[in-house]
């Protein structure tokens, strides 16, 4: 089974090292898990596809992008490998090359841009009925490019809830989780999109609305106002993006 669109499927990047030159590891993708779009990636997805690409004259090296601008060049390159935990990542950006890879490196250093998705088409798939809903099981995918997102645009947002779930955040660090999605909001609002990034995004959005439900109080209101400007914000925000794109 193949589908003809490519999709895109994004998760927090698990960050095992980061050096100064460029250069980063860590987990793309965590088998088991089931993400805010109900699909579960399998061990042995991604090996057809990293095989192919090993034996090519890329010599394994996928693109990476940001934010799956395809109009501009790459700012970096990346090597998968499968492990029984997920994807891990080889991953460089051209820091020495593009100044947008630079300032990227230093947002990913700062915890701005930590999310990482790929572009790919889904060549195997099942569905399964998991906690009253239907799950699609991926076992095979082609990866085409990897981009480097912002922070809350993350499709399993499953350590960031548990998190919250787990112990009372303080009010700094929900000011600063809450800036991170305003920030990355205001950006996305001032880009042009394709017709194949509505669904994406949309996504997306719902992925950040369900981590914003968990940082926002039962009450309607904060008792810091700056909070509460800040939440009007990123609902004001979510909801033009939604009238722009039509979605």
């Amino acid at each position: 089974m193949s589908n003809k669109k490519p999709e895109f499927k994004a998760f927090n990047l698990e960050v095992k090292e980061m050096k100064d030159d460029g250069s980063f590891t860590g987990y793309t993708s965590i088998f088991g898990n089931v993400d805010s779009g109900n699909d579960r990636v399998h061990k042995g997805a991604f090996l057809r596809s990293i095989n192919a690409r090993e034996q090519s004259k890329f010599n394994g090296f996928f693109p990476v992008l940001f934010a799956h601008d395809y109009h501009r060049p790459a700012i970096g390159q990346a090597k998968f490998k499968e492990d029984d935990k997920g994807l891990f990542t080889f991953g460089k950006l051209f820091i020495d090359v593009w100044e947008d890879a630079k300032g990227i490196f230093y947002n990913m250093k700062n915890l701005v841009s930590n999310s990482m998705s790929f572009m790919f088409d889904t060549l195997k798939y099942d569905y399964e009925n998991f906690q009253g809903k239907d799950i699609r099981n991926l076992r095979e995918v082609k990866i085409f490019e990897t981009s480097i997102l912002n922070t809350g645009f993350s499709m399993n947002e499953l350590a960031d809830i548990e998190e919250i779930k787990s112990k009372a955040i303080e009010s700094r660090e929900i000011e600063t989780r809450l800036k991170t999605m305003e920030k990355t909001l205001i950006s996305l609002s001032k880009n042009t999109y394709d017709e194949e990034f509505k669904d994406k995004i949309n996504q997306d959005l719902k992925a950040l609305q369900e981590t914003l439900s968990q940082l926002v109080p039962k009450k309607d209101t904060f008792d810091n106002l700056e909070l509460a400007e800040i939440t009007k914000s990123i609902q004001a925000l979510t909801s033009r993006i939604k009238s722009d794109l039509k979605i």
